[in-house]
């Protein structure tokens, strides 16, 4: 397991095959996480996540068990630099 991973169940109350649909597909995707997403939705596929003001970042695809998993890891996203620009730079949290 990796340790600085982030893991997260959700119940939503809607047909599986939609919610699947909504979590897997790129324009999808681009509607409700980021401004823009590429998705090869296939285990070591590869993608990326735009967002305005933050750039493109890449990710890879880990696992895919339709229509109930999909595992996948960013990369390049400095968590860091973001916190300090939220909460300033004497505090941390």
């Amino acid at each position: 397991m990796i340790s600085d991973a982030i893991e997260r169940d959700t119940l939503i109350e809607a047909p599986m095959e939609v919610v699947w649909a909504v979590m897997t597909t790129s324009e999808h995707i681009a509607q409700w996480f980021c401004e823009a997403a590429e998705l090869d939705l296939r285990p070591s596929g590869q993608g990326s996540f735009t967002w305005d003001g933050h750039g493109t970042h890449p990710l890879r695809v880990e696992t895919v068990e339709p229509p109930r998993v999909i595992e996948s890891g960013l990369s390049g996203l400095d968590w860091s630099q973001e916190r300090k620009r939220e909460y300033g730079a004497d505090h941390s949290q």
